[in-house]
């Protein structure tokens, strides 16, 4: 509190003195100040200055409404200039993504041809013990790497927040059908009982239906490829307010010190890193992505060596 503006201030700090364009502004003569520093998570946003040019003097009793005001003011200050950091960090996702994406489709056309070459040498050349073994393991690399290579391709243009197709109110039934019966044959070959299940009548969402696709397979998918034993099972149902997906297998389940980062890009659960099945991380990271984009929840039970189950909640249009 300075009792006197125009005074001798060199008591507070040698160089500091009043500053009187705004008096010369408003033609009138600040006689008393209060000066309270807006502080946020012990940072100094700025200061609140109190100014007095008539009426009685500031005292002691008006200086806790101004700290209350102060400290509004300091958490008002803070957001907004994390709001703007915010913005440039997503300008610079967006960015980094679009990067990912042309230098991913870049790299997937000489990688789908060398994994072609490959395949033709193995099916035109006889058997040789020495470079055949060579031959489909470069193959089976090759597989992996087309397989990353999508994933990212997938995981870019999610990430850079431009839709992967048109948004509009479309019925879940018919393309969670279509999208789990292609499926069937995998599942077969390995023995799995795979079932689902789905109301009679349509469930309506506003969506991107390509990214609903993706959710659906890459969520099935793993269903099929984790699971050596027993079943996946799909259902599709709908309440007052939510269309809810579920998809259950019987699988190797994940790790209850994994869960946490199950969701983190390029994060495989441990026993899936152990287990020979190529896998990326990417994929997850995706879903969770897509189902927040569409004002979805999206939650998770699991249990290692006994199954998962990825139950997707979206809002019904």
């Amino acid at each position: 509190m300075i009792p006197d503006a125009y005074g001798d201030l060199r008591y507070l700090d040698p160089g500091i003195k009043f500053d009187k364009s705004w008096d010369e502004v408003n033609k009138f003569r600040t006689r008393d100040v209060i000066c309270i520093p807006a502080i946020f998570k012990g940072e100094v946003m700025g200061v609140v200055q109190a100014i007095n040019s008539n009426g009685d003097p500031f005292h002691e009793s008006d200086i806790p409404p101004l700290e209350n005001i102060s400290r509004f003011i300091a958490y008002a200050l803070y957001h907004a200039r994390l709001y703007d950091e915010l913005a440039t960090l997503k300008g610079l996702e967006k960015e980094k993504a679009e990067f990912m994406r042309v230098l991913v489709h870049e790299l997937r056309s000489p990688v789908a041809t060398a994994k072609m070459l490959v395949s033709t040498i193995l099916f035109t050349m006889k058997e040789d013990p020495q470079i055949t073994p060579s031959l489909t393991k470069i193959g089976n690399r090759m597989d992996q790497l087309l397989i990353l290579v999508e994933d990212i391709l997938h995981m870019s243009r999610i990430k850079s927040g431009n839709p992967l197709g048109e948004i509009s109110v479309f019925d879940l039934v018919a393309e969670t059908n279509s999208t789990f019966e292609k499926y069937l044959e995998e599942a077969g070959a390995k023995g799995l009982d795979m079932k689902i299940k789905l109301p009679d009548r349509p469930v309506k969402v506003r969506i991107d239906i390509h990214g609903y696709r993706l959710i659906l397979s890459n969520l099935i998918s793993n269903g099929v490829k984790y699971t050596s034993t027993g079943s996946v099972i799909v259902s599709l149902k709908q309440n007052n307010e939510w269309a809810i997906l579920k998809i259950k297998d019987t699988g190797m389940g994940i790790p209850k010190n994994d869960i946490p980062n199950l969701f983190t890009e390029f994060f495989r659960a441990t026993n899936a890193r152990k287990s020979q099945i190529i896998g990326t991380g990417v994929g997850l990271a995706g879903v969770k992505e897509l189902v927040t984009r569409f004002g979805g929840i999206m939650e998770l039970n699991t249990e290692e060596d006994k199954g998962s189950e990825f139950i997707i909640r979206l809002p019904l249009s």
